[in-house]
């Protein structure tokens, strides 16, 4: 199945994955694991357990932390 990845900030790709593929799955593929991310899968807030499907579009932004 293809779903499209955007990070927030301009940069979107498409991604071929397996049936079953969770966005846990993909943030695991892109090494993102120990950060703080605020996902979106088809402009509504997601859980890292959701399963994705084709044609979905997950938004991975990781938050700024500062002062």
């Amino acid at each position: 199945m293809k779903i499209r990845v955007s990070n927030g900030l301009g940069k979107t790709e498409d991604e071929g994955l397996e049936l079953g593929t969770t966005v846990q799955d993909v943030i695991d593929s892109r090494n993102l694991n120990g950060q703080t991310l605020l996902i979106s899968v088809n402009g509504k807030i997601a859980h890292p357990s959701t399963e994705l499907k084709e044609g979905d579009e997950l938004e991975l932004l990781g938050v700024i932390y500062g002062g």
